[in-house]
């Protein structure tokens, strides 16, 4: 399946084109609360009954309908890539030098993402804008602000 989606929800940024399969990523915390026969739906791209949970979720797709109340959860499909975002914090605390002033999340982002320019910023859903520097191949993000 192709879906078009936007790259920004209220702003005319242009479009992406994501080809899916069976397998998708979502975040654990988002589906550690919903229960076999619940459903969810996997943000703008249709509904998904859970079958099964254990080490991995299984689920059967239950329409393309919007439902009130259906929890919307972010996806990314098995041909995303792990990236490293650099997260700065205070570098003191009081008088002291904070040794955890700087923290490394990793995430999965869409293929489409090797294509973002060195210095552009690009806003992670949920996460907040960061910073693109790309070193060769390999792509760090640098988080801006929420």
């Amino acid at each position: 399946m192709e879906k078009r989606l936007r790259f920004h929800p209220t702003e005319e940024k242009g479009y992406r084109v994501i080809r899916t399969g069976s397998i998708f990523y979502v975040p654990k915390s988002d589906v550690e609360k919903i229960g076999i026969n619940e459903m969810f739906r996997l943000k703008d791209l249709y509904n998904v009954r859970v079958l099964d949970k254990g080490e991995k979720i299984v689920g059967e797709f239950a329409g393309n309908e919007l439902i009130k109340g259906v929890e919307k959860i972010q996806w990314v499909t098995e041909d995303s890539f792990e990236i490293s975002v650099l997260v700065p914090g205070p570098l003191f605390i009081g008088e002291n030098y904070n040794p955890d002033s700087l923290k490394e999340v990793k995430g999965l982002v869409e293929r489409s993402f090797e294509d973002v320019k060195n210095d552009e910023i690009v806003q992670f859903e949920r996460f907040g804008f960061v910073r693109v520097e790309r070193k060769g191949k390999e792509i760090v993000g640098i988080f801006v602000h929420k």
